[in-house]
């Protein structure tokens, strides 16, 4: 059990990065398009 949380635990860390990396991107962009109009 101990091990399939650890599992999960970095699975859950893996997701959460890319999901900061992607809200960043989107951000980033929708600052450009905001100073753009």
């Amino acid at each position: 059990m101990k091990i399939l949380s650890r599992k999960y635990r970095n699975c859950r860390r893996r997701y959460s990065l890319k999901v900061n990396f992607l809200t960043t991107i989107y951000n980033y962009e929708s600052g450009i398009v905001i100073a753009t109009s």
